[in-house]
């Protein structure tokens, strides 16, 4: 787990919103860029696979919004929940896109894009790294606020429960008695 993010120029939390916001960004390039596509492609020149290739980047990049609209709340919230949709996210994308470069690379035979796409997988698997350190900290501090909670509770304190309790009874059998 990370301490801190961009080797340790930022909090986990500002490295998470940094990135949020360019994911974000890209995204949202990414859908208005799949939609000007669709709406102008011809239905009469254009190949039915390709009509559903720019579809289904559509439907992904839209979900990568979301996703990336939920890390920045959840950081801004410090909701855990909220930033593990990303998480689980952007873990799908960097699979997806191991899976592309190996599929890439047996398919052009080069050793360049082999090695482009280490290099392009690993910074996507440290950006990953980032904010899933960051999901695990704002559990931690969630944890940690319950722990608190619960040593500050009267029900953890079960003598002072009981005695509470024992004066709670002979409070109420002396009122019976009048």
């Amino acid at each position: 787990m990370l301490k801190t993010a961009f080797c340790g120029c930022c909090s986990l939390r500002t490295g998470s919103v940094v990135l949020g916001v360019l994911w974000l960004l890209t995204d949202l390039g990414q859908v208005i860029t799949y939609s000007i596509d669709l709406a102008t492609m011809d239905e009469e020149d254009t190949d039915k696979g390709e009509r559903l290739g720019f579809f289904v980047g559509l439907c992904i990049s839209l979900l990568h919004l979301v996703g990336n609209i939920l890390l920045l709340l959840g950081a801004d919230k410090g909701k855990s929940q909220w930033v593990k949709y990303a998480v689980m996210n952007h873990f799908v994308s960097l699979v997806m896109a191991v899976i592309s470069v190996i599929a890439l690379t047996l398919f052009y035979m080069r050793v360049t894009v082999l090695f482009a796409g280490l290099i392009v997988t690993a910074i996507a698997g440290y950006c990953w790294l980032i904010i899933y350190s960051f999901y695990w900290q704002l559990i931690e501090v969630a944890m940690t606020e319950t722990h608190t909670q619960l040593e500050t509770s009267s029900l953890t304190k079960p003598t002072e429960y009981r005695k509470n309790l024992v004066d709670e009874d002979k409070q109420s059998t002396s009122n019976l008695a009048y």
